[in-house]
């Protein structure tokens, strides 16, 4: 029963994101905007007008350029500060995450961003506002299986984050957020048990741009019905070392069981889209070493404002 109502309110909430989103996409007057069309080609320039048949953009070398609607495949708003060398570097679709650590960055309002690890494990994401997200995560597995006899129902987990900058701090921002999961009763060999079955609420400071930034921060536990009395404590960094590519490395330390978990890696970065490379590293306790498994992640944008 749980984990239907928590799917109910997940969908409806992202239901609603999703058609409000679809408001915020259109460009203005002015916007320095790309569009793609399906016969091949990308045009830059500053969005003009547009009616039910045409788009016109004032194109950086050849002035106005109109285009048939139905020849547009996309559009994609971009930020002038992003040129170096006559090439645009995209912010990256998942510079809000380092592989499992968040940092104090949201996504842009009314972007609605998907993420998949090891081809089981999902995410969906939107952008509220400028310093709101929030996101579902869900299994694969588990929703397939309900076209066939022996379903089950899925695992869920809901994480906000509310980042606000700081006043007197240019290039600090500060965040605070949650990870909150329900897990099947079949899991825990339970009947009907509480919806919230695990937590995770974290703050958390990041220092820099979303290309090269540090984070550093805290967070409690929540399982069996307890809280953690002792934090945890994590640290991120992320250096944008070319158009495509950054480094990415994160950490994280439990004082209370004497472990250390982080992960090491890449990000390969596309104009829509990113993928990400890590090797986890770390110990459990004193005698157990964490085998560095290889961890593949792909993000997407769904709906993009920003990019």
């Amino acid at each position: 029963m749980k984990p239907i109502l928590f799917t109910i309110a997940s969908f409806l909430s992202l239901s609603f994101s999703y058609l409000h989103a679809q408001h915020l996409n259109f460009p203005k007057e002015g916007d320095l905007i790309e569009v793609s069309i399906y016969k091949g080609g990308d045009f830059i320039g500053f969005f003009l007008e547009e009616n039910d048949s045409f788009l016109i953009i004032n194109h950086i070398q050849v002035g106005e350029l109109p285009f048939w609607r139905s020849e547009i495949k996309r559009i994609r708003h971009l930020q002038a500060g992003r040129f170096f060398n006559g090439k645009y570097w995209p912010t990256g679709v998942n510079n809000h995450y380092y592989y499992s650590l968040p940092n104090a960055f949201t996504l842009p309002k009314g972007d609605i961003f998907y993420r998949n690890d090891w081809l089981n494990f999902n995410q969906v994401a939107y952008g509220v506002s400028s310093r709101m997200s929030i996101g579902l995560s869900f299994d694969a597995a588990s929703i397939f299986s309900q076209l066939g006899d022996n379903n089950f129902p899925p695992i869920l987990a809901l994480s906000p984050k509310y980042s606000i900058p700081a006043p007197t701090m240019p290039g600090i921002q500060f965040a605070a957020g949650a990870f909150i999961l329900s897990l099947p009763d079949y899991v825990l060999d339970e009947t009907d048990g509480p919806i919230l079955d695990a937590a995770l609420v974290y703050g958390l400071g990041t220092l820099g741009t979303r290309d090269r930034n540090l984070t550093v921060g805290f967070a409690y536990g929540y399982a069996n019905q307890r809280w953690s009395t002792r934090p945890a404590f994590f640290i991120g960094s992320s250096y944008r070392v070319a158009r495509w590519l950054s480094a990415v490395g994160e950490a994280w330390v439990f004082p209370q069981y004497d472990a250390s978990i982080g992960t090491i890696g890449i990000k390969i970065h596309r104009p829509h889209s990113s993928f990400q490379l890590a090797f986890p590293l770390g110990t459990i306790d004193r005698n157990t070493n964490i085998l560095p498994i290889p961890l593949l992640s792909y993000s997407t944008t769904i709906w993009n404002v920003y990019r």
